[in-house]
């Protein structure tokens, strides 16, 4: 699983000049992985806020 500091990581050095290969290997990630990141195809998703959970039993005491 890539980090949101993953992701900066690959494309900072894609953009100094490393190639994806040896992206790959110093990072530890697949090929095919470091590739949708550069094509920006794997962005890292949002947090999204849950519902808040009904709590029957406390019901009463809210």
């Amino acid at each position: 699983m890539l980090t949101v500091d993953d992701y900066g990581r690959i494309r900072r050095a894609y953009r100094d000049g490393m190639s994806i290969r040896e992206i790959a290997r110093r990072f530890h990630h697949s090929r095919q992985k470091v590739r949708e990141v550069l094509r920006g195809e794997a962005e890292p998703r949002p947090y999204r806020q849950r519902e808040r959970q009904s709590a029957p039993k406390l019901g009463v005491f809210r």
